[in-house]
């Protein structure tokens, strides 16, 4: 699927809203938040990186790697957890 300079692979996307109730369409939208937090993901086998931010109330984490075309591919998501959270809390301290 693609959408507004994103892509991810369909099943991926239903197992991750199935399992954890997150939409990937929904997902993009962490780069809505001007406050979003970029970090590494510590992936080997390619690049990726997590950000961290708000979509609508809730602080979601987002891990995407390059995609095709220059749109960034969404790998999976979750709601963002202690330690995620509380680094993005940091940023405003």
């Amino acid at each position: 699927m693609e959408i507004d300079g994103f892509e991810w692979d369909d099943n991926k996307a239903a197992e991750v809203l199935a399992a954890r109730g997150i939409a990937f369409s929904v997902a993009c939208r962490v780069y809505d938040d001007a406050d979003h937090l970029d970090l590494p993901d510590g992936t080997r086998h390619e690049y990726r990186w997590k950000v961290v931010g708000r979509v609508d109330s809730q602080l979601l984490t987002v891990v995407f790697a390059e995609g095709g075309d220059g749109r960034d591919r969404i790998v999976t998501a979750w709601y963002a957890n202690t330690v995620e959270t509380n680094a993005y809390s940091q940023q405003f301290a």
